[in-house]
């Protein structure tokens, strides 16, 4: 509510009565709120330190295996690859677990899981419960999910085989076909 009482030198905003600035004052105050709205907008816009863009790449990380020998993501160059950070006590992440299985079986594109904020044998029993076999590995000091900022489980980068990061999901997939909708839109990949 803004009722101009000019005659007063007062105007009413909200109810409460503000002495009316001088003409002097109104530019000094607009030329504040731009210079902080630009500086609000080139904050929001900086790249964090440790953020991942679309088109970047990874740096090789070593990673302790949960069900095969510690890896590192080098040796996944030369082909697509599905990288999914998950967490045992992750509803959703178990259920989109299958899907990524499956992916792998298609013998199509690689899956690498890492497991983040987790205790190994939550983890390894998870993955012998559901039949995983796709490469899972434990990020102990979650030098993988700090390097790209990962803060919902599940997360999903998808990375050309030139290794650079063409996708980023955070939080889970709907359905098998949404999973397959994305690896073909953005990988080229057609899963059965």
């Amino acid at each position: 509510l803004f009722l101009n009482h000019s005659d007063r030198g007062l105007e009413m905003r909200s109810r409460a009565w503000i002495p009316r600035a001088s003409l002097p004052m109104r530019r000094i105050i607009a030329s504040a709120l731009v210079v902080w709205a630009a500086a609000a907008t080139a904050g929001a816009l900086a790249k964090t330190p440790g953020e991942i863009e679309i088109g970047g790449t990874l740096r090789d990380a070593n990673l302790v295996g949960l069900n095969g020998p510690p890896r590192r993501l080098a040796e996944f160059r030369g082909r697509p690859l599905i990288i999914n950070v998950w967490a045992s006590w992750c509803p959703p992440c178990r259920d989109e677990m299958p899907w990524l299985q499956q992916a792998h079986e298609s013998g199509e594109i690689d899956v690498l899981g890492i497991d983040a904020e987790d205790q190994v044998g939550a983890a390894s029993a998870l993955l012998a419960d559901l039949d995983i076999t796709f490469p899972s590995v434990f990020d102990p000091a979650n030098e993988f999910a700090r390097e790209i900022r990962n803060l919902a489980k599940p997360t999903t980068l998808l990375v050309s085989k030139q290794g650079e990061v063409v996708y980023v999901q955070s939080g889970p997939f709907r359905s098998y076909d949404d999973l397959r909708e994305v690896l073909a839109t953005y990988l080229k990949v057609d899963l059965p």
